[in-house]
């Protein structure tokens, strides 16, 4: 048996032993074990590219390395820390009604990928309401960031928040299916497990909020919904896949690492290592975007454009998922895997420990939106375009938080 299939077992047995709750890592890690496999495809079939898997080999190793660190220096007491808000219902739902309108806004002018005949690609849109994009930045992470902050309001003030919870969580769905993409099922699902990673049963320190049961019926509908959203891909012809059998099997071994591959080969010796160069060139062409100056692309729709044979500025460029160790071995080779890697371990364990240990509302929040945001990093590897995205939404939902929730002096 190749000597990699047993180091990659050997580091799913410390993720699913080691690295409790069950959370966002692990959902990642499923993309990350497709990346492998689809690079072990690729280089039987383009006679090159050996060394990509042991590429994801390597930050597999990395991120058990850094949550080790948070092991050896984790503290063992709790420290619980007091609620920085007073969070009435009418505030709270005032907030909700906020994010909810927006959200709608955005999908009443800039129109509902789902039901579009160009869905394919109109469900990659996000700009298509205007202002700046700002609506379109809601509609991606408000949902989340609302469904957080009222589960944090739930599970620490009492069950009177407990419909305004599950109003935030029909929100967040809707809104993921409108997306009209399978992938913001899974994105679904790892919201919830992260909700779950704010319960401490165990130490009996805070046990409110949904039952594990939840994830049953919740499981049921995404798998349903990715079967429907799935059909109307296929519907349109232009899918390389012909039925879900196919879509399966085509999606896990050819498609979802094909970006990783030529990243991490194709693009690696054409251009050589960035250095910092494509993280400007990324953020040049967020600025360029948001202003409508210049003609730039991201460093993913590069790779994409590479691997599809696809030409920049006269083809539709459809973005590629490079996962983060592809996008950090482009910048710093093997150093900016092991690096992001150790980062993403210790961060995963360190996370999951104050987390328990807090009951600030807004600490809670802040620190499930990180979570999601750590997961977003390791599938898509967007790493700038993440961090400006998703620190710039941050900021303007703190400042609303910060209108109608009224702060605690103390």
């Amino acid at each position: 048996m190749d000597a990699s299939y047993i180091i990659l077992f050997l580091v799913l047995v410390y993720f699913f032993i080691f690295i409790r709750p069950l959370g966002f890592l692990h959902v990642a890690t499923v993309y990350l074990v497709a990346h492998f496999l689809s690079s072990k495809h690729n280089t039987e079939l383009y006679g090159f590219g050996q060394s990509a898997d042991d590429i994801l080999l390597f930050g597999f190793i990395a991120i058990c390395f850094g949550h080790i660190i948070f092991l050896l220096k984790k503290k063992n007491t709790l420290l619980i820390k007091k609620s920085d808000y007073r969070v009435s219902k009418t505030r709270l739902s005032s907030v909700v009604l906020i994010f909810a309108l927006v959200i709608i806004y955005h999908y009443a002018v800039g129109g509902i990928p789902l039901f579009s005949s160009n869905i394919l690609f109109d469900r990659f849109e996000s700009n298509s309401s205007g202002f700046f994009g700002i609506p379109g930045r809601f509609n991606l992470f408000g949902g989340v960031f609302i469904f957080f902050l009222a589960y944090a309001a739930f599970t620490i003030k009492g069950k009177e928040y407990k419909n305004i919870f599950f109003i935030t969580l029909i929100i967040l769905l809707i809104s993921m299916l409108f997306k009209g993409s399978k992938g913001t099922l899974i994105h679904f699902l790892v919201a919830i497990l992260i909700c779950r990673s704010v319960i401490t049963q165990d130490t009996g320190v805070r046990n409110r909020g949904p039952s594990s049961k939840i994830l049953i019926p919740l499981g049921a509908l995404i798998a349903i919904s990715f079967v429907w959203i799935s059909n109307i891909h296929i519907s349109t012809g232009v899918t390389r896949y012909t039925n879900l059998f196919d879509l399966l099997i085509t999606r896990v071994i050819e498609i979802s690492g094909e970006g990783y591959f030529h990243a991490v080969t194709s693009f690696v010796n054409e251009n050589g290592f960035g250095f910092g160069g494509n993280s400007i060139n990324d953020m040049i062409t967020f600025v360029s975007r948001l202003t409508g100056v210049g003609e730039q692309y991201y460093t993913l729709e590069k790779v994409s454009a590479l691997s599809t044979g696809s030409t920049i500025g006269l083809h539709y460029i459809v973005p590629v998922e490079l996962n983060i160790f592809g996008y950090m071995y482009m910048e710093l080779g093997l150093a900016g895997v092991f690096l992001i890697g150790s980062l993403i371990g210790f961060s995963t364990g360190n996370i999951g420990f104050e987390i328990l240990n807090c009951y600030s509302i807004k600490r809670i929040t802040y620190l499930m939106y990180m979570q999601f945001f750590l997961f977003l990093l390791i599938i898509k590897g967007d790493l700038i375009f993440l961090i400006i995205t998703m620190g710039i939404s941050y900021l303007m939902f703190i400042i609303i938080c910060k209108i109608f929730l009224s702060k605690i002096n103390a």
